[in-house]
């Protein structure tokens, strides 16, 4: 029918361009109910991007469910951006969140093995969350029960992500009396080095 082939148009640019605008002022306004589901899923990646970026940056438990439903997003960036959110909304579910980000970071450790340019570091002239460090900081923010264990695991597998689980440690410990013994001993092994590695002094920042 000519219903179902406007549904199954592409979404024209100026389009998508409007929306961004929408979502830019929804996001400045910190009205998380300008950001709609459909926002999440349009098939522009702008969109998502715009729509993610806004619910991370408006805060609060209202966003939470839906930020953790954009870490599923093929998008490295609208992964990221959702990443961020849930690490400053995870009081009250932190064992939830954790959970969740940890299965986001298997996904995204995994193709970073296959498409390393997709979960890269920023460049200078083009901006970018890098989503496996977005994903370990948050990670640390939320300093939930397994927070420690998980990053310190991360951490030495020296793999991407890994130097940022190291600066998450120190949002971990930062919030508690004492790391656990076994987080001391990773930590001093990465920063002294190996036969098959060389030292790692960022370990001792936490």
């Amino acid at each position: 029918s000519s219903a179902a082939a406007i549904a199954s148009a592409p979404t024209a640019p100026a389009d998508a361009a409007t929306r961004v605008r929408a979502l830019r002022q929804a996001e400045l306004g910190r009205r998380d109910e300008g950001i709609t589901a459909d926002d999440l899923r349009h098939r522009d990646v702008l969109v998502r991007r715009a729509a993610a970026r806004a619910l991370a940056r408006i805060r609060g438990p209202s966003v939470r469910t839906r930020l953790q439903r954009a870490l599923g997003d093929e998008d490295s960036q609208v992964v990221a951006w959702a990443a961020y959110g849930l690490g400053g909304v995870c009081a009250g579910r932190r064992e939830q969140t954790v959970s969740a980000l940890m299965a986001t970071a298997t996904t995204w450790r995994s193709r970073a093995a296959q498409t390393p340019r997709d979960v890269a570091a920023p460049s200078a002239s083009k901006p970018r969350l890098p989503v496996l460090d977005t994903i370990a900081r948050a990670i640390g923010r939320c300093g939930s029960v397994r927070s420690e264990a998980v990053l310190v695991a991360w951490a030495q597998t020296r793999g991407p992500g890994s130097l940022a689980a190291i600066h998450a440690l120190g949002d971990v410990v930062a919030s508690k009396p004492r790391p656990r013994e076994e987080t001391f001993v990773a930590l001093l092994v990465l920063a002294a080095g190996s036969a098959k590695h060389k030292p790692l002094p960022d370990a001792l920042y936490p």
